[in-house]
């Protein structure tokens, strides 16, 4: 997900008899726009106006809205694909990012620094160091560590809950809830899959796991998680993964590695003010995020599965919460695919929806994806049912 928007005036496609025709911001895509469709119209909040703040920001996944600080985002759908799905691999989902919380910064706090709930009220922060990301995948060991804490942790748990209150109660199942995760990734990662079920491209990492910490600059760090999606995929450790760029509010992650961008953060350049020079580095940003998922359309169309490559056989979206970030305009959101959903994804078209139409619902969007994916999903979050045309 990219945070803050987009220029406007530079994020369109047209359908020609030469295939799609991409603007500047698209055109890093220009090689794969064969395997691209854009959603025009979509509506991530029905009836928000342009004004809201940052309000909608972490809602973008969920299907619903939250106006205020009280933690009121539902379930996310790569959340609910997880419990669905997930079940089939090691993982049921990782979500990566760039910037971990900052606690101390004024109004921020790890629910700010997410677009992944396991449910109402419990954020799931994103995994934003490269080892760490890379050893949840392949360290085996560092899993099978865990089982000798597990029993312990379980007899506990017990004796504790029957004197704890009700809303300390949801706290530890929560955390009881990641311990059986843990427990069911041991025992799905300590059994060999069968020689009659698919097996993926590559059994065993082919990176080196990356150094620790975050000494990273912003390219290489972006880069390297987005290998590591990429070797998630590959191995089939998870088929379920979010990437967040950065926060809405962030003053952390900043662009001035690219000549002539000031050290600005991305939120104050998309508060352009309809000044030329303001929208011209707005663009160039936002050109720079295409880049990046134009690295993972390649890197996916490069390996070979059977008659396919693993981009035809998968479903990668990019977007954001809101159109132009200079007036936080929610009326419609800014939002590319890529990929053929294992052949059942008609690809190279640009895909409209009237803005009188109820039906234009981001999470339509979300409920057909998780049906593509085969997920026996009939409804999702303010979903009206699948969205119209997609399929």
């Amino acid at each position: 997900m990219m945070s803050n928007g987009v220029n406007p005036e530079d994020w369109w496609a047209k359908e020609s008899k030469g295939g799609l025709e991409l603007s500047k911001t698209l055109s890093p895509l220009k090689d794969y726009r064969d395997k691209l469709v854009l959603l025009d119209g979509l509506n991530s909040v029905p009836g928000a106006m342009p004004g809201a703040g940052h309000t909608y920001f972490t809602n973008f996944l969920s299907g619903t809205a939250s106006l205020d600080d009280s933690n009121e985002t539902g379930q996310t759908i790569d959340q609910r694909l997880a419990e669905m799905i997930g079940q089939d691999t090691a993982i049921p989902a990782i979500n990566l990012g760039i910037e971990p919380p900052e606690a101390g910064s004024a109004g921020s706090t790890s629910s700010k620094f997410t677009i992944s709930w396991r449910k109402k009220g419990t954020p799931v922060a994103p995994e934003v160091v490269p080892r760490q990301a890379f050893d949840r995948l392949f360290n085996t060991q560092m899993l099978q560590r865990d089982t000798s804490v597990l029993d312990a942790v379980l007899e506990q748990s017990r004796d504790l809950n029957r004197k704890l209150g009700l809303q300390d109660r949801r706290k530890l199942e929560d955390y009881m809830t990641s311990v059986r995760d843990v427990e069911k990734r041991i025992e799905k990662i300590s059994q060999p899959r069968p020689a009659d079920q698919w097996q993926p491209t590559l059994t065993e990492p082919d990176m080196k796991p990356p150094k620790d910490g975050l000494e990273f600059d912003l390219p290489t760090h972006v880069q390297l998680m987005l290998e590591i999606m990429v070797l998630a995929f590959q191995t089939d450790k998870t088929r379920i993964a979010t990437m967040l760029m950065a926060a809405d509010v962030s003053y952390n992650v900043r662009y001035d590695f690219i000549s002539g961008i000031r050290g600005e953060a991305l939120h104050g350049i998309s508060h352009h003010g309809g000044k030329a020079e303001r929208k011209r580095d707005y663009q160039i940003v936002n050109e720079w995020h295409i880049k990046q998922f134009a690295y993972l359309v390649k890197r996916l169309a490069e390996i070979e599965e059977g008659e396919r490559t693993l981009l035809d056989n998968s479903l990668i979206t990019i977007g954001s919460n809101m159109f132009d970030g200079h007036i936080h305009d929610y009326r419609k959101c800014p939002l590319l695919m890529a990929g053929g959903a294992g052949g059942s994804l008609k690809t190279g078209r640009v895909l409209s929806y009237d803005p009188e139409d109820d039906n234009r619902r981001v999470s339509n969007l979300w409920l057909a994806q998780a049906q593509l994916m085969g997920a026996p999903l009939q409804q999702f979050g303010n979903s009206t049912g699948p969205l119209a045309g997609l399929v």
